[in-house]
């Protein structure tokens, strides 16, 4: 059997079959904080998508591209369809900084 006809299964309305949908979390820290850095201050953070809605990823990464003091990034990046933070890096690398990506 060719594995590209098994998609045909996620077709089926068949909702007792299936996982439920994953909800991602937004860290109640990040969302009240004014800025990502001050939270890192007082302890590490873990943002993993699919578990970490995508935007507190791309906010973080973001923050840290326009901050002054940034001045070097190294990042591997699974999810090569998310183009935003691939974006956000290739902006960071005009402004004159050190950016190391590996986009899989």
């Amino acid at each position: 059997m060719n594995i590209l006809d098994l998609g045909a299964l996620c077709d089926l309305d068949r909702p007792d079959l299936k996982y439920k949908p994953l909800r991602a979390v937004r860290p109640k820290s990040l969302i009240e904080a004014k800025s990502v850095f001050d939270v890192i201050k007082r302890g590490d953070v873990l943002l993993h998508h699919p578990y970490t809605d995508y935007s507190m990823v791309t906010n973080f990464i973001r923050a840290a591209a326009s901050d002054p003091k940034y001045w070097r990034s190294r990042l591997f990046v699974s999810h090569g369809q998310q183009s935003e933070i691939a974006e956000i890096l290739r902006q960071a690398g005009e402004q004159g900084k050190q950016v190391t990506a590996l986009i899989e």
